[in-house]
Order: C-alpha cells, then sequence, then structure tokens
C-alpha cells in the first residue's frame, strides 16, 4: 500500500511537469509534436489554351508538410467523372510536381493538361498528397473548345480602305470575332505582337460569328490612312478562350510585282510584271540600269536608276492583279542590267522587287553579197554571216560563170533570223 502511494505521488509530479514544458514551449513558440492532417485542396477552374491543351487552377495547403500534387482528368462521359470519382478511375493523370513551401497556407497552383480532343467534354480535380495521406479539391468540367483561327492575307480596297482575309472555327461555341492592327513600324508589329511594352493596337468592332464546329470564311474591313505599312491579325473568342492568328503585313499603296525580263533584241528587252491598282487609277513603268551601277548594287538604296520608261495607265481600277509588259530599249550588248517595276496611284508608290538578266550577243543573218564567188567561197560567206546554205540550184549558163554564183534569194543586205537560209544558182 505505501508502495502505490509512492507511485502515485511520482506521476503526479510527472505530468505535472510534463504540463508545465508543453505550456511553456506554446509561450515561447516552440514547436510541439504535429497532428495529422492531409494537405487542404481546391479545383478552382480548368481554361482550353489550345486545340489539345487546357491548364487546370487551384489551391493546396500543405498543412505544414512536404507535398505533391498533380491533375487527374478524363472524359466526362467516363464513370469516373459521372460518379463524382466514385466509382471507376481516371483514364489521364500528370506527373506529380512538389509544393514549394510546408507551411500551413493555401496557394495557387496550375497544372497544363495535354492530348485533348479539340471538341469534347473532360472534367479534372487537383489532388495533393503528403505524409498524413491525400486529399482532392473536387471535380470540374469544362468543354474542350478553343476556337481556331487563320489570318490569311491583307490588302488595298482604295485609298483609305484595306481588307483582313482568314478562316476560323468556333469549336461548337457562340464565338466572336475582330481585326487588330497597327502600323507597320509599331513595336507590336515589330515583336510579332509579343512586346509586352508595346501599346494596344487599333481594333475592329467584335462581330458575332458562328456557334458550329467547322471553318468559316470572314473578311473584315479597315480604315487606315493611305500609303502606310501596316500589320494585322484576326482575333477571336468564345467562352473557351481568345486565340488570334498570325501576323500579315502590307502597304496601303498600289500592289505591284516584278515577275521577270527578257531580251527581244539586240538592245531591247520587257519586263513583265502585275499590277492591283487598288481601287484607284494606277499608272506603272520600269526604272532600269548596269548591274554594276550603285542603284542596282544596292538594290534602290542609293543612287538613282539611269533609265525610266514613260508612265502608262493601267485600264483598271478594280483592286485585282492585271498582268503588264514594258518594252526597254537601249541595251548595250553582253552587259547585265536589273529591273523595277513600279506602280503609283493617289495612295503612293510601290516598287515590285528588282530583276536581272543579261543583255546576250543578239546576231542576226544579215544576207551577204554572192554574186559570182564559188560555192566553196559562198558557204563561207553564208556561214560567217550567221546564215545558212538553202536549196542550191544548177543552171545553163555562159563558160565563165560556170561553178559560181548566178543568184541568190534572199537579195544581198537582208537583216533576218539568225540561221536563215540562203538559196543558190549555180552557173553549168
Amino acid at each position: 500500500m505505501t508502495y502505490l502511494r509512492t507511485l502515485t505521488r511520482s506521476c503526479r509530479r510527472r505530468t505535472g511537469l510534463t504540463l508545465v514544458l508543453v505550456g511553456l514551449a506554446i509561450t515561447l513558440g516552440l514547436p510541439t509534436a504535429a497532428s495529422a492532417a492531409k494537405p487542404a485542396v481546391t479545383t478552382s477552374d480548368v481554361v482550353s489554351t489550345g486545340e489539345s491543351t487546357a491548364t487546370v487552377h487551384g489551391t493546396v495547403n500543405p498543412e505544414g508538410k512536404s507535398t505533391t500534387f498533380h491533375v487527374e482528368w478524363d472524359f466526362q462521359s467516363s464513370d469516373w467523372c459521372t460518379s463524382g470519382g466514385a466509382s471507376g478511375s481516371p483514364a489521364n493523370a500528370t506527373s506529380a510536381a512538389s509544393l514549394p513551401f510546408a507551411d500551413s497556407t493555401a496557394h495557387d497552383v496550375s497544372v497544363d493538361l495535354s492530348g485533348l480532343a479539340f471538341v469534347g467534354y473532360f472534367c479534372a480535380r487537383l489532388v495533393a498528397q503528403n505524409g498524413d495521406g491525400e486529399a482532392d479539391g473536387g471535380q470540374v468540367a469544362w468543354k474542350q473548345s478553343l476556337p481556331r483561327v487563320h489570318t490569311f492575307d491583307a490588302f488595298m480596297t482604295g485609298n483609305s480602305t484595306a481588307a483582313v482575309e482568314g478562316d476560323f472555327n468556333p469549336g461548337g461555341l457562340g464565338t466572336s470575332y475582330w481585326v487588330e492592327y497597327d502600323l507597320a513600324s509599331s513595336d507590336w508589329c515589330t515583336s510579332g505582337g509579343t512586346s509586352p511594352t508595346a501599346p494596344p493596337p487599333h481594333s475592329t468592332d467584335p462581330q458575332l460569328g458562328f456557334a458550329d464546329a467547322t471553318f468559316h470564311d470572314v473578311s473584315i474591313h479597315l480604315d487606315v490612312t493611305p500609303g502606310l505599312g501596316y500589320c494585322a491579325w484576326l482575333v477571336v473568342n468564345n467562352s473557351s478562350g481568345e486565340v488570334h492568328g498570325a501576323q500579315v503585313t502590307w502597304e496601303q499603296s498600289p500592289g505591284v510585282t516584278t515577275d521577270y525580263a527578257l531580251q527581244t533584241g539586240a538592245s531591247t528587252a520587257k519586263v513583265e510584271g502585275e499590277v492591283d491598282p487598288g481601287g484607284e487609277t494606277t499608272s506603272y513603268q520600269v526604272q532600269y540600269d548596269l548591274i554594276g551601277s550603285a542603284w542596282c548594287t544596292s538594290g534602290g538604296s542609293s543612287g538613282t536608276p539611269a533609265h525610266t520608261t514613260p508612265s502608262t495607265q493601267l485600264g483598271s481600277t478594280d483592286a485585282f492583279f492585271h498582268h503588264v509588259s514594258v518594252d526597254l530599249s537601249g541595251l548595250t550588248e553582253q552587259k547585265a542590267y536589273c529591273a523595277q517595276l513600279i506602280a503609283t496611284n493617289a495612295s503612293g508608290e510601290r516598287a515590285g522587287g528588282r530583276v536581272t538578266w543579261p543583255q546576250k550577243a543578239h546576231t542576226k543573218c544579215l544576207v551577204p553579197k554572192l554574186k559570182g564567188k564559188t560555192l566553196a567561197s559562198a558557204r563561207k560567206a553564208i556561214d560567217k554571216a550567221h546564215c545558212s546554205v538553202g536549196k542550191v540550184t544548177k543552171v545553163k549558163s555562159s563558160p565563165e560563170n560556170k561553178g559560181r554564183v548566178i543568184s541568190q534569194s534572199p537579195k544581198p543586205g537582208k537583216h533576218l533570223p539568225k540561221g536563215s537560209k540562203v538559196a543558190l544558182k549555180l552557173g553549168k
């Protein structure tokens, strides 16, 4: 009995000491034994970010422990989604990522998904795990239908108007579309739309588009300043997100392309190209010079062309390209040249790019005088004149003309294409 009373008093003293130590630790802010707690998780939302990608957003509170997190997802028609996760299992799960915190605060996290169908319904949930167990933030459903868009072209339609063309697929949701544009020299254009400091571009008013899952061609009218260069892209937006096509550029001046140059004679050539008047009265001409000139070697950035053809008015004032051909003269054989087609209207002047060509020696058949020559001498003279021997006929003649040319056709001095035949009559 005495032993039991002694043991009881000893336990009371130890218990009291323990309570005192715990209280002191709490007062001083010292760590005590951690209580068991799984992470606290919330799945906030899912946003489509591309044709087959999406991002899951949520929060994770690690409850003071080292924690990892990942996302599980599947088609919304799966057993796992329809049961709210009570049955079945998700078909997909991302790799676990470590939360860089071990405190007791909720932290925002995001997880990227890939390999999604372009159009489809899905559900996903954020899952976190620490040493005390695993918890999830609940399922969130979404439709993977981010619109798809292409910017095809932009071109001048008038002195101060232009059009941007493209297409888009709304992905089964009501989708609006518009065009963003700016001067080609702006930060927004030169950075491809990626500069964070570039001022916002100009925008057309949004237009309500379609709500199916097929591509639709669109054309949007712009009001712009004559004579300047621009860039633009087509933008589409629906409840899944906003995307844009690639930037395209154009000059608010007549469209022109220099296709090629072709020698047509010893001192002549022609330049072929296309001109789009952009809805205005437009003229065109060709500038040209020797290929070694400062104007040619600098690509037109220095010097001036030695020759410019007279201006010719284009016969159309629509907004389509028209083929044109311009004759050049005063060229020198065995020299090389560069040339460019230029077009001018009230919006300004525009060059179609340079083409080069060699002005080769352009020989012709200059029919020689052959009367009185022997056949052998006549053949040599014909070859030297870049002609060829045609039909040779023997006819009766006086003895002194036997074996010599009595007449020829064509007559001497004729300029004919190289290799033209010269017929001969020989005495016999």
